[in-house]
Protein backbone atom coordinates (compact mmCIF):
# COMPACT_ATOMS: atom_id res chain seq x y z
CA UNK A 1 0.00 0.00 0.00
CA UNK A 2 2.36 2.50 0.72
CA UNK A 3 3.58 2.40 -3.22
CA UNK A 4 0.10 4.37 -3.61
CA UNK A 5 1.81 7.70 -4.18
CA UNK A 6 5.64 7.89 -3.09
CA UNK A 7 6.92 8.26 -6.70
CA UNK A 8 9.87 9.75 -7.49
CA UNK A 9 10.33 10.77 -11.08
CA UNK A 10 14.31 10.77 -10.93
CA UNK A 11 14.10 7.58 -9.28
CA UNK A 12 12.15 6.35 -11.48
CA UNK A 13 14.31 7.27 -14.69
CA UNK A 14 17.36 6.26 -12.98
CA UNK A 15 15.63 2.46 -12.62
CA UNK A 16 15.03 2.50 -16.42
CA UNK A 17 18.13 3.77 -17.49
CA UNK A 18 20.09 1.11 -15.05
CA UNK A 19 17.87 -1.39 -16.48
CA UNK A 20 18.84 -0.21 -19.91
CA UNK A 21 22.57 -0.64 -19.20
CA UNK A 22 22.50 -3.81 -17.13
CA UNK A 23 20.82 -5.81 -20.37
CA UNK A 24 23.33 -3.60 -22.89
CA UNK A 25 25.71 -6.78 -24.29
CA UNK A 26 28.92 -4.77 -24.01
CA UNK A 27 30.72 -8.12 -25.18
CA UNK A 28 29.77 -7.92 -29.06
CA UNK A 29 31.54 -4.87 -31.25
CA UNK A 30 29.27 -2.39 -32.45
CA UNK A 31 27.87 -2.41 -35.97
CA UNK A 32 28.83 0.30 -37.81
CA UNK A 33 27.27 4.00 -37.30
CA UNK A 34 26.46 2.80 -33.49
CA UNK A 35 28.08 3.77 -30.56
CA UNK A 36 30.56 2.08 -28.53
CA UNK A 37 28.84 -1.04 -26.54
CA UNK A 38 25.86 -0.42 -28.32
CA UNK A 39 25.15 -3.94 -29.67
CA UNK A 40 22.38 -6.14 -27.62
CA UNK A 41 20.71 -9.23 -27.57
CA UNK A 42 16.86 -9.69 -27.69
CA UNK A 43 15.13 -8.79 -23.83
CA UNK A 44 13.70 -11.23 -22.25
CA UNK A 45 9.44 -11.03 -22.17
CA UNK A 46 9.13 -10.28 -18.76
CA UNK A 47 11.52 -7.67 -18.37
CA UNK A 48 10.33 -5.82 -21.72
CA UNK A 49 7.28 -5.39 -19.81
CA UNK A 50 8.90 -4.59 -17.37
CA UNK A 51 10.45 -1.60 -19.34
CA UNK A 52 7.10 -0.77 -20.70
CA UNK A 53 5.46 -0.52 -17.47
CA UNK A 54 8.58 1.43 -16.09
CA UNK A 55 8.31 4.08 -18.67
CA UNK A 56 4.55 4.66 -18.79
CA UNK A 57 4.72 5.33 -15.28
CA UNK A 58 7.41 7.74 -15.39
CA UNK A 59 4.90 9.53 -17.98
CA UNK A 60 2.02 9.68 -15.21
CA UNK A 61 0.82 13.28 -14.84
CA UNK A 62 0.70 15.11 -11.20
CA UNK A 63 -2.71 14.69 -11.65
CA UNK A 64 -2.86 10.92 -12.07
CA UNK A 65 -0.60 10.56 -9.32
CA UNK A 66 -2.92 13.01 -6.56
CA UNK A 67 -5.58 10.32 -7.78
CA UNK A 68 -3.92 7.21 -7.45
CA UNK A 69 -2.75 8.68 -3.85
CA UNK A 70 -6.36 9.20 -3.29
CA UNK A 71 -7.35 5.79 -4.03
CA UNK A 72 -5.13 4.39 -1.36
CA UNK A 73 -6.83 6.94 1.21
CA UNK A 74 -10.11 5.43 0.02
CA UNK A 75 -9.02 1.74 0.18
CA UNK A 76 -10.73 0.24 3.29
CA UNK A 77 -8.00 -1.73 4.53
CA UNK A 78 -5.22 1.15 4.51
CA UNK A 79 -3.11 1.27 7.73
CA UNK A 80 -1.99 4.54 9.48
CA UNK A 81 1.52 4.05 8.58
CA UNK A 82 0.47 4.52 4.80
CA UNK A 83 -1.90 7.17 5.44
CA UNK A 84 0.73 9.38 7.01
CA UNK A 85 2.72 8.37 3.93
CA UNK A 86 0.32 9.49 1.16
CA UNK A 87 -0.97 12.38 3.11
CA UNK A 88 2.75 13.60 2.99
CA UNK A 89 3.21 12.82 -0.66
CA UNK A 90 0.09 14.66 -1.10
CA UNK A 91 0.91 17.56 0.31
CA UNK A 92 4.39 17.92 -1.23
CA UNK A 93 2.27 17.78 -4.63
CA UNK A 94 -0.46 19.90 -3.32
CA UNK A 95 2.29 22.77 -3.33
CA UNK A 96 2.05 22.80 -6.96
CA UNK A 97 -1.85 25.50 -7.86
CA UNK A 98 -2.62 23.23 -10.21
CA UNK A 99 -2.42 19.72 -8.35
CA UNK A 100 -4.51 21.66 -5.53
CA UNK A 101 -7.11 22.69 -7.59
CA UNK A 102 -7.05 18.95 -8.99
CA UNK A 103 -7.57 17.30 -5.44
CA UNK A 104 -10.12 19.13 -4.64
CA UNK A 105 -11.88 18.50 -8.01
CA UNK A 106 -10.80 14.78 -7.42
CA UNK A 107 -13.00 14.68 -4.53
CA UNK A 108 -9.84 14.68 -1.84
CA UNK A 109 -11.23 17.19 0.65
CA UNK A 110 -14.07 14.12 1.44
CA UNK A 111 -11.31 11.65 1.37
CA UNK A 112 -9.46 13.02 4.15
CA UNK A 113 -12.29 15.22 6.11
CA UNK A 114 -12.55 11.88 8.58
CA UNK A 115 -9.11 12.72 9.53
CA UNK A 116 -9.88 16.36 11.56
CA UNK A 117 -11.48 15.12 14.66
CA UNK A 118 -10.23 14.69 17.84
CA UNK A 119 -10.61 11.07 17.99
CA UNK A 120 -7.94 10.59 14.93
CA UNK A 121 -4.34 9.74 14.86
CA UNK A 122 -2.69 12.78 15.84
CA UNK A 123 0.44 12.01 13.47
CA UNK A 124 -3.01 11.35 10.59
CA UNK A 125 -4.88 14.83 12.17
CA UNK A 126 -1.37 16.88 12.12
CA UNK A 127 -0.75 15.46 8.48
CA UNK A 128 -4.02 16.53 7.47
CA UNK A 129 -3.79 20.09 8.51
CA UNK A 130 -0.23 20.58 7.19
CA UNK A 131 -1.88 19.36 3.38
CA UNK A 132 -4.98 21.94 4.22
CA UNK A 133 -2.34 24.29 4.79
CA UNK A 134 -0.49 23.54 1.01
CA UNK A 135 -4.13 23.50 -0.58
CA UNK A 136 -4.76 27.68 0.42
CA UNK A 137 -1.60 28.82 0.48
CA UNK A 138 -2.12 31.63 -2.13
CA UNK A 139 -4.87 29.85 -4.07
CA UNK A 140 -8.27 31.54 -3.92
CA UNK A 141 -9.94 28.14 -5.80
CA UNK A 142 -9.07 25.85 -2.95
CA UNK A 143 -9.67 28.78 0.04
CA UNK A 144 -13.37 28.95 -1.62
CA UNK A 145 -13.55 25.22 -1.79
CA UNK A 146 -12.42 24.52 1.73
CA UNK A 147 -14.46 27.28 3.03
CA UNK A 148 -17.93 25.34 1.40
CA UNK A 149 -16.50 22.14 2.65
CA UNK A 150 -17.21 23.73 6.13
CA UNK A 151 -13.84 22.85 7.39
CA UNK A 152 -13.18 25.96 8.91
CA UNK A 153 -15.27 25.22 12.27
CA UNK A 154 -13.13 22.19 12.50
CA UNK A 155 -9.79 23.70 12.17
CA UNK A 156 -10.72 26.36 14.93
CA UNK A 157 -12.12 23.50 17.08
CA UNK A 158 -8.66 21.30 16.53
CA UNK A 159 -6.70 24.71 17.66
CA UNK A 160 -8.82 25.46 20.60
CA UNK A 161 -9.44 22.08 22.44
CA UNK A 162 -6.94 18.94 20.93
CA UNK A 163 -4.74 17.39 22.91
CA UNK A 164 -2.13 17.38 21.00
CA UNK A 165 0.09 20.29 20.38
CA UNK A 166 1.50 19.18 16.97
CA UNK A 167 -1.93 18.72 15.82
CA UNK A 168 -3.18 22.46 17.92
CA UNK A 169 0.13 24.45 16.50
CA UNK A 170 -0.57 22.49 12.00
CA UNK A 171 -4.42 23.82 12.55
CA UNK A 172 -3.29 27.33 13.53
CA UNK A 173 -1.02 26.97 10.22
CA UNK A 174 -3.42 25.91 8.14
CA UNK A 175 -6.23 28.88 9.66
CA UNK A 176 -3.17 31.36 8.79
CA UNK A 177 -2.77 30.21 4.75
CA UNK A 178 -6.60 29.00 4.36
CA UNK A 179 -7.97 33.13 5.79
CA UNK A 180 -5.01 34.79 4.34
CA UNK A 181 -5.38 36.79 1.21
CA UNK A 182 -9.08 35.75 1.04
CA UNK A 183 -12.15 38.45 2.24
CA UNK A 184 -15.04 35.42 2.42
CA UNK A 185 -12.82 33.46 4.35
CA UNK A 186 -11.74 36.28 6.51
CA UNK A 187 -15.66 37.50 7.20
CA UNK A 188 -16.37 33.51 7.83
CA UNK A 189 -13.62 33.43 10.36
CA UNK A 190 -14.60 36.68 12.03
CA UNK A 191 -18.27 35.03 11.85
CA UNK A 192 -17.04 31.99 13.27
CA UNK A 193 -15.60 33.49 16.48
CA UNK A 194 -11.57 33.11 15.08
CA UNK A 195 -10.31 36.07 16.53
CA UNK A 196 -11.41 34.79 20.11
CA UNK A 197 -9.56 31.27 19.41
CA UNK A 198 -6.35 33.63 18.36
CA UNK A 199 -6.42 35.02 21.59
CA UNK A 200 -6.62 32.15 23.66
CA UNK A 201 -4.15 30.64 21.59
CA UNK A 202 -1.94 33.59 22.18
CA UNK A 203 -1.87 32.73 25.87
CA UNK A 204 -1.55 29.54 25.59
CA UNK A 205 1.56 27.50 27.23
CA UNK A 206 2.87 26.34 24.26
CA UNK A 207 5.43 29.21 23.58
CA UNK A 208 5.04 27.98 18.92
CA UNK A 209 1.74 28.18 19.48
CA UNK A 210 1.48 31.93 21.02
CA UNK A 211 4.18 32.60 17.93
CA UNK A 212 2.08 31.32 14.98
CA UNK A 213 -1.13 32.94 16.76
CA UNK A 214 0.82 36.71 16.52
CA UNK A 215 2.04 36.34 13.51
CA UNK A 216 -1.27 35.29 11.84
CA UNK A 217 -2.78 38.27 13.77
CA UNK A 218 0.33 40.61 12.71
CA UNK A 219 -0.43 39.77 9.07
CA UNK A 220 -4.29 40.26 9.33
CA UNK A 221 -3.93 43.74 10.39
CA UNK A 222 -1.93 45.13 7.59
CA UNK A 223 -4.12 42.76 5.24
CA UNK A 224 -7.52 44.44 6.20
CA UNK A 225 -7.07 47.08 8.73
CA UNK A 226 -10.80 47.13 8.76
CA UNK A 227 -10.83 44.47 11.46
CA UNK A 228 -8.87 46.50 13.73
CA UNK A 229 -11.93 47.65 14.84
CA UNK A 230 -13.66 44.44 15.90
CA UNK A 231 -10.06 43.67 17.65
CA UNK A 232 -9.98 46.78 19.23
CA UNK A 233 -13.80 46.27 20.86
CA UNK A 234 -13.36 42.66 21.71
CA UNK A 235 -10.18 43.92 24.10
CA UNK A 236 -7.26 42.65 22.06
CA UNK A 237 -5.17 46.02 22.64
CA UNK A 238 -5.26 45.22 26.38
CA UNK A 239 -4.82 41.58 26.19
CA UNK A 240 -1.51 41.95 23.84
CA UNK A 241 -0.20 44.65 26.48
CA UNK A 242 -1.04 42.19 29.27
CA UNK A 243 0.95 39.52 27.79
CA UNK A 244 4.11 41.63 27.16
CA UNK A 245 4.01 42.26 30.93
CA UNK A 246 4.74 38.65 32.02
CA UNK A 247 8.50 37.44 32.23
CA UNK A 248 10.10 38.16 29.17
CA UNK A 249 10.39 35.30 26.49
CA UNK A 250 10.82 34.60 22.84
CA UNK A 251 7.24 34.95 21.89
CA UNK A 252 7.11 38.91 23.31
CA UNK A 253 9.09 39.84 19.62
CA UNK A 254 6.40 38.25 17.70
CA UNK A 255 3.48 39.75 20.43
CA UNK A 256 4.86 43.04 20.44
CA UNK A 257 4.96 43.29 16.24
CA UNK A 258 1.02 42.39 16.69
CA UNK A 259 0.76 45.02 18.86
CA UNK A 260 2.58 47.35 16.30
CA UNK A 261 0.28 46.59 13.45
CA UNK A 262 -2.79 46.23 15.30
CA UNK A 263 -2.63 49.76 16.76
CA UNK A 264 -1.11 51.66 13.64
CA UNK A 265 -2.91 54.04 11.86
CA UNK A 266 -5.82 53.49 14.68
CA UNK A 267 -6.78 56.07 16.93
CA UNK A 268 -8.52 53.83 19.03
CA UNK A 269 -6.23 51.62 19.56
CA UNK A 270 -3.01 53.88 20.05
CA UNK A 271 -5.82 55.71 23.02
CA UNK A 272 -6.10 52.54 24.80
CA UNK A 273 -2.66 52.19 25.10
CA UNK A 274 -2.11 55.23 26.56
CA UNK A 275 -4.69 54.63 29.44
CA UNK A 276 -2.83 55.05 32.86
CA UNK A 277 -3.99 51.65 34.47
CA UNK A 278 -1.76 49.29 31.64
CA UNK A 279 1.60 51.45 32.79
CA UNK A 280 2.89 50.41 29.17
CA UNK A 281 5.06 53.76 29.00
CA UNK A 282 6.86 52.53 32.12
CA UNK A 283 6.77 49.13 30.86
CA UNK A 284 8.33 50.01 27.95
CA UNK A 285 11.06 51.78 29.40
CA UNK A 286 11.95 49.21 31.70
CA UNK A 287 11.89 46.34 28.94
CA UNK A 288 13.90 48.64 26.39
CA UNK A 289 16.64 48.80 29.45
CA UNK A 290 16.31 45.07 29.64
CA UNK A 291 17.37 44.12 25.94
CA UNK A 292 19.42 47.30 25.41
CA UNK A 293 22.86 45.57 23.55
CA UNK A 294 21.42 41.99 23.03
CA UNK A 295 21.87 41.65 19.63
CA UNK A 296 19.70 38.46 19.55
CA UNK A 297 16.69 40.90 20.50
CA UNK A 298 17.29 43.88 18.41
CA UNK A 299 14.00 43.07 16.31
CA UNK A 300 12.18 42.64 19.33
CA UNK A 301 13.87 46.42 20.59
CA UNK A 302 12.83 48.26 17.47
CA UNK A 303 9.02 46.82 18.12
CA UNK A 304 9.31 48.50 21.44
CA UNK A 305 10.96 51.90 20.15
CA UNK A 306 8.18 51.94 17.27
CA UNK A 307 5.61 51.28 20.55
CA UNK A 308 6.89 53.96 22.15
CA UNK A 309 6.90 56.47 19.35
CA UNK A 310 3.01 55.65 18.33
CA UNK A 311 1.37 56.08 21.53
CA UNK A 312 3.92 58.52 23.06
CA UNK A 313 4.70 61.25 20.54
CA UNK A 314 5.59 63.61 23.31
CA UNK A 315 6.84 63.99 26.94
CA UNK A 316 3.39 65.58 28.13
CA UNK A 317 1.81 61.95 26.49
CA UNK A 318 4.16 60.07 28.68
CA UNK A 319 3.38 61.88 31.71
CA UNK A 320 -0.26 62.22 31.56
CA UNK A 321 -0.22 57.87 31.00
CA UNK A 322 1.71 57.83 34.12
CA UNK A 323 -0.20 60.14 36.32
Amino acid sequence: MADGGGRDPNKKMESILRFAVENTDTSQPAEEGEGEGAAAGPIDPERQKWLNEAIQGHLKTESEIVSENLDVLRHPQVTDDNRKVVLENLHDLCENMDNARDFCKLGGLLVVDPFFNQNADPGICWRSCDLIAALCQNNPYCQDSVLQFGLLTRLLLLLDTGSDNNVRIKALYALSCFVRGSLNVLQAFVQANGFSALMRAMQSDVDKLRIKASFMLSGLCQENSKIKSTLHLMGMVEQLVALLQTEHEPSHEHIASALVSLISGHPAGIESCRRSELCLAKFLRDRMALLQGREECEEELNHYIELESIVFQSSADVDSSER
